[in-house]
């Protein structure tokens, strides 16, 4: 298992690793591999043994970071998986949201952009339209998608359908990318 740190270029952003070389085939021991280098880097962090913390482990629910059975109330924390590798994102001033994803060059356009219309807010849309037809459609629809994702979990809430009310709701979470290369994207957000 590798883990390597990903820099985010905003002020205040939180600190965001890539993990690689989890367990492709198992997707249940691929998520406690992630976990378990979660709690390795929070460990290293906090100057304590990794054996000292906790994640909870709840599906539809952000984890949360327990320290000696404490509940840290401070820290927002988010893992995000793919295939053999997972996003991990940790904030220490509130909720963190992020999201993984490899780049799917099999869909077609239409099918994408009949997604992108459902999930996406109009100036997002508007930007992948200026890529119909290009090469980098796929991957621009993809930062879209992962940046969507990354501010529905920051928030709270599971994946909706694009409304005004939902774009005012994600108004005031801050969101980046997450370089990762050409075959996957990523995205964090936070409060």
């Amino acid at each position: 298992m590798q883990i390597q740190s990903c820099a985010v270029e905003c002020a205040g952003a939180p600190q965001v690793r890539w993990v690689q070389g989890l367990d492709a085939a198992d997707r249940d021991v691929a998520r406690q591999q992630a976990r378990m280098a979660m709690q390795n880097c929070l460990a290293a962090e906090l100057g304590c043994m990794p054996d000292a913390l906790e994640l909870s482990n709840v599906r539809g629910q952000a984890p949360q970071l327990f320290r000696d059975g404490v509940l840290v109330e401070s820290l927002g924390c988010s893992i995000s998986h793919a295939p053999g590798q997972a996003l991990l994102a940790w904030h220490w001033s509130g909720a963190v949201g992020v999201d993984l994803q490899a780049v799917d060059r099999h869909a077609t356009t239409a099918e994408l952009l009949a997604v992108a219309k459902l999930y996406f807010d109009r100036k997002s849309l508007e930007v992948l339209m200026s890529y119909w037809g290009s090469a980098l459609f796929f991957e621009n629809f993809t930062q879209a998608w992962v940046t969507q994702e990354a501010r529905l979990k920051c928030a709270g809430t599971g994946l909706l359908e694009w409304s005004e009310a939902l774009d005012v709701h994600l108004s005031a979470i801050h969101c980046a990318p997450v370089l990762l290369g050409a075959q996957f994207k990523g995205a964090v957000a936070w409060k």
